[in-house]
């Protein structure tokens, strides 16, 4: 391979390396500790948040009207100029801006409220995309589920056993687990606790409503034809009557029972029409009279994809039924053409079409929000729950390390590095500085794999990266050695580099291999600590055979001639 290619692929690598660290570089450097704080908070909190910033802004430009914008409030200048103000200097100025668009402030308050909920949004996602600590060094949120036998004899049809209870609350463990990895969440312990109980622990700062929907998604996915005429009725009902509508709302939205109005017949329920708002959060947002008895359940699921709607372009979920699940539905709709279909997910009416056609085994359903589409899809792709889970108590839990344990680890890191570089320095010369060039990349490549692919770094990722960087120079030496065997056999020195890592090469590997198998049988059957130590130690190997078996040669072909320098000695070799 020429030289200009091997330098394209390391400028390649090393930009795509600084690619993956920016999120992780900006999260932690560059983003404020109160900023930091409010991506912790629940969606609802997000929301209060937002709307009492807006309402603290205009309460102060209308209360000091003539002084300047202060700094907390710089962001309303380009508010003003966004709605077609000019430059704004004073809180008059701003307030002039929307003075044409709004009623008692309004318009001014939904865009702070806006930019407030934007910016939050924006600060999670990159707080997703950068390299997460696990529970050890960050703390996070620990999750003691009850589970629920009744549900299950409602399953079998009889009074289940302990031995039945107790594989079905395996189930329900590994089903927890599909879901949460789906959900992308870092490094995720779950257990049984004691007989009757699942413990669930997630490091850093998970959002509270992902959680709830992999925890109270069932699964439960079903067709009912609504009922037209009586919804219009019940709606009436409900407008006429604003002390049983109330009563009634409340209880939809919480999912309690209620006594439904009397001219609805027996085999139909009133039941809740939800949509999420732009902040995630579901909304009632009217009553839909539905039949009881649901034309197709989930129980003919055999996949979910997320995907667009051809016509609208919204966010929908691509469902494939069985072949006998297509056929009932095929009747089903052809049967009912004209009529409205709604989709019931987990009790709540997500969306009411009109049947245009017949419907057989591929079904495409909207009504959803995007990220609301992602997490049916995966909740229905993992299935439901064989015993239901009910949530005894969540709570956010400290770090199992103080900050000197932590400090203690990092100052490990750099001391075994600069270690390491002086060892390289003292004993190769300026050969010992490019293994040392290799092993900043190297540690570089590691950091931006864990980042770059949402990995979780713990107190055991830790002990993978010293143990890497220790190891990473070894192939560096075993190639050196060999170079300083061609050099004593008067081998010139751009070829004794070249034998060198000839000579190296397999022995490089076969060590590496062997090591990575043992890696790989602890990722797959270790223990979640044990696992974050053996996959920081399976990407240190294969980035330190990258850089030197790779980037050293590269940079050792650049830089030695006719002679070289490997040694300290005042006869440099030859």
């Amino acid at each position: 391979m020429k030289k200009t290619e091997r330098i394209l692929i390391a400028a390649v690598v090393l930009a795509i390396c600084v690619w993956f660290l920016f999120p992780t570089i900006k999260w932690y450097f560059f983003v404020p500790a109160e900023d930091k704080a409010l991506t912790t908070g629940s969606s609802l909190q997000v929301k209060e948040y937002s709307q009492g910033q807006a309402q603290e802004v205009l309460r102060y430009l209308q209360d000091n009207p003539n002084a300047g914008i202060p700094k907390e409030y710089s962001f309303v200048i380009e508010l003003a100029k966004g709605n077609g103000g000019t430059e704004a200097k004073t809180c008059a100025d701003v307030l002039a801006a929307f003075s044409a668009s709004t009623d008692d402030g309004q318009a001014l308050m939904s865009a702070v409220e806006q930019y407030c909920r934007e910016k939050i949004q924006g600060l999670k996602e990159l707080s997703s995309k950068a390299l997460q600590l696990g529970l050890d060094l960050k703390g996070g949120m620990s999750i003691l589920l009850d589970v629920d036998p009744s549900s299950l004899e409602q399953r079998l049809g009889h009074q289940p056993s302990e031995s039945e209870i107790s594989a079905a609350i395996d189930e329900d463990i590994e089903i927890l687990k599909n879901r949460i990895d789906q959900f992308g969440m870092a490094e995720p312990e779950i257990r049984r606790q004691g007989d009757d109980q699942i413990l669930i622990e997630l490091a850093g700062t998970p959002d509270p409503e992902r959680v709830d929907a992999f925890l109270k998604g069932k699964g439960s996915l079903a067709f009912h034809l609504a009922d037209t005429l009586n919804t219009q009725r019940m709606s009436a009902y409900l407008d006429e009557n604003p002390a049983e509508s109330e009563k009634i709302v409340e209880a939809i939205r919480n999912d309690l029972p209620f006594t439904a109005p009397s001219f609805l017949p027996e085999d139909r329920v009133a039941a809740g029409l939800f949509a999420t708002d732009e902040y995630g959060l579901e909304q009632l947002v009217g009553v839909v009279v539905i039949y009881r008895q649901a034309a197709l359940d989930g129980g003919y699921l055999l996949s979910a994809e997320k995907s667009k709607d051809s016509t609208s372009n919204q966010p929908s979920v691509a469902v494939k039924l069985s072949d006998e699940g297509g056929s009932i539905f095929y009747d089903f709709t052809k049967k009912h053409v004209g009529q409205p279909l709604a989709i019931v997910m987990d009790g709540h009416v997500k969306s009411v079409a009109t049947i245009r056609d017949a419907l057989s085994t591929n079904v495409q359903i909207t009504g959803f929000s995007d990220e609301e589409a992602e997490n049916l899809t995966i909740i229905l792709k993992t299935a439901s729950l064989p015993i239901s889970v009910t949530v005894s108590s969540q709570q956010t839990v400290g770090a199992s390390l103080g900050e000197d344990s932590v400090r203690i680890g990092l100052r490990a890191i750099v001391f075994g590095f600069l270690l390491v570089v002086v060892f390289m320095l003292v004993f190769y010369s300026f050969c010992g500085l490019i293994a040392d060039v290799a092993l900043i990349m190297n540690l570089l490549m590691m950091v931006a794999t864990l980042g770059g692919f949402g990995s979780t770094l713990t107190l055991t990722g830790i002990a993978g990266l010293i143990l890497s960087v220790g190891m990473a120079v070894d192939s560096n030496v075993i190639i050196f050695e060999r170079i300083k065997d061609e050099l004593r056999a008067l081998t010139p020195p751009k070829k004794a580099v070249s034998v060198g890592f000839a000579k190296a090469f397999w022995t490089i590997l076969d060590s590496n291999i062997t090591t990575i198998i043992a890696a790989l049988v602890l990722m797959f059957f270790g223990s979640s600590a044990v696992k974050g130590f053996a996959t920081t130690l399976a990407i240190g190997i294969v980035s330190s055979l990258f850089t030197s078996l790779f980037l050293s040669h590269l940079l050792m072909d650049l830089t030695v001639g006719e002679r070289i320098a490997i040694t300290w000695r005042r006869r440099s070799m030859v």
